[in-house]
């Protein structure tokens, strides 16, 4: 019955208001507002199951851009977007047309793979689904610290901790320490180096004798690179600790947040990778960090002073900022959304198996499962799940199923990849020549251009266009050439090598 699809926006909102755990209300609230409100009319434009399924993504996807716009216009936030998308559910619904073509067997089986392979990615990897931005870290010293083979004694907890949890493969390998109040200390003897971390909320510290720590959002490593942004409302700060305490000798430590701090004692390397490997604290590059935050960062400015998003195409960001909103959340709800990218991506693919190879053995379309499977894993072990990349995948897949197919579907694919990521348009051109299309790319060019064009406009009213072109610059060259951003460097030869100096 078509009201039964306004039900995941109901359990959501009841799921949110009792305040459920952030996994569960973003698996309930994700297929609400990216999926269901596109799904009557993706039954109206087509019969084929598989076509259904990925156009009820991509509308529910540019959907989202007006019930993003307006939660933030009317103030409602969340609730204001879960209600819009609930709304166009209920529209779409009445344009359904229940009947469809029936789907070869080898499409089933493909079909039905690649959602067995995402339940699987999913419980797989549901550790790293549910982990929070504030328990990943990077810090220097947690590589280099220990490097000159010096032997370490570390301290034990004295008064002061209301939990002591060793980590580890040895005793006390880590230790996760809980404080009970802002003056806890630690005891000697001990002999250093060993690292001290702080996981709290952003503006947090800790002093430790004469140095101090302070939780940040935007951390400078590098006074060349000026400060990255790491974290959002918590974090982690650590220092390296090199003092020998002797026998009972204390070394107090000073909190300022007590009641919302975690402390962990590493004593080697091997503690580091305790954390990392228990997923307490895991261990990442700091630009992995700064991938992880900006998409959501982004997002959620969107329900700021910030209507597109200038450092990327814009759609992503609005396909991030609705489920956001709806349940107060950041890295967990990005990785839903990411679980229903990877199985649209899946489901294209049996597609475009489909429209290829449509005497293939049936074995063929368990290919699409087996790269969902391989993606999947690749982006969600070191957590960059919500990289625009998924999406921009999807689009190019809906082309080249398009090319084979014929009729207009492959420029509106081309486009909505270009949305997603810059090099869009010009991998589905590149798949259009190939394909013997030329006239189609042609036309499809010339949609991609005028969009491009609509949104210089837009950007030059608003005097935003100088920052979007020099973004658009720096991703596609600087960023990915290792810094390099002359044409003829390029091409001569790859960015570092000895012929480009």
């Amino acid at each position: 019955m078509p009201w039964l699809a306004l039900l995941p926006a109901l359990l959501a909102a009841a799921a949110l208001t009792r305040g459920a755990d952030e996994l569960v209300v973003a698996a309930l609230a994700v297929p609400a507002l990216l999926w269901l409100p596109g799904r009557g009319l993706a039954r109206r434009l087509s019969r084929d199951p598989l076509e259904r399924a990925v156009l009820a993504f991509w509308i529910s996807a540019i959907l989202a851009v007006p019930a993003v716009l307006v939660g933030m216009w009317t103030g409602l936030g969340g609730a204001g977007t879960l209600a819009t998308a609930a709304t166009l559910t209920a529209v779409s619904e009445r344009l359904a047309v229940p009947r469809a073509q029936r789907l070869p067997w080898s499409a089933r089986i493909g079909a039905l793979a690649v959602l067995v392979t995402v339940a699987g990615v999913g419980i797989a990897w549901r550790g790293d689904m549910a982990r929070p931005l504030d328990a990943y870290w990077w810090f220097p010293a947690a590589e280099s610290a220990w490097d000159d083979g010096a032997d370490t004694i570390p301290p034990s907890p004295g008064a002061g901790w209301s939990e002591r949890r060793p980590i580890g493969w040895k005793e006390a390998e880590a230790l996760r320490l809980v404080p009970r109040a802002a003056d806890p200390y630690l005891l000697g003897p001990s002999q250093g180096p060993v690292v001290l971390a702080l996981q709290a909320p952003v503006g947090a510290s800790m002093r430790v004798g004469d140095e101090e720590i302070v939780v940040q959002a935007n951390v400078e490593e590098s006074e060349d690179e000026g400060p990255v942004a790491r974290y959002l409302g918590k974090g982690v700060a650590a220092l390296s600790l090199r003092r020998k305490l002797g026998p009972g000798e204390r070394l107090p430590l000073r909190l300022s947040n007590p009641t919302q701090s975690v402390v962990y004692l590493l004593g080697g390397k091997d503690a580091v990778w305790a954390l990392h490997g228990e997923g307490m604290l895991r261990f990442v590059h700091y630009y992995q960090l700064l991938n992880m935050v900006e998409q959501v960062h982004w997002a959620r400015e969107l329900y700021g002073d910030r209507r597109v998003t200038d450092v990327q195409p814009p759609l992503p960001s609005y396909v991030l900022a609705a489920p956001l909103a709806t349940t107060n959340g950041e890295l967990p709800t990005a990785n839903i959304v990411f679980l229903l990218q990877l199985t649209m991506v899946g489901i294209a693919g049996v597609a475009a198996v489909r429209a290829w190879a449509p005497n293939a053995p049936w074995i063929a379309s368990l290919l699409p499962a087996a790269a969902v499977a391989e993606h999947g894993k690749l982006l969600l072990e070191p957590a960059s799940a919500m990289l625009p990349d998924t999406l921009y995948t999807l689009g190019v897949l809906g082309a080249v199923t398009a090319l084979a197919r014929g009729g207009g579907a492959y420029t509106g694919y081309a486009l909505l990849a270009q949305l997603s990521r810059y090099p869009g348009g010009f991998v589905a051109a590149v798949a259009g020549v190939l394909a013997g299309a030329p006239r189609r790319v042609a036309r499809m060019l010339v949609v991609v251009v005028s969009a491009a064009c609509a949104f210089a406009a837009v950007g030059h009213y608003a005097g935003s266009l100088d920052g979007w072109v020099s973004t658009v610059w720096w991703e596609t060259f600087p960023e990915h050439w290792h810094g390099e951003g002359d044409p003829a460097v390029l091409l001569r030869a790859p960015p570092g090598s000895t012929a480009s100096g």
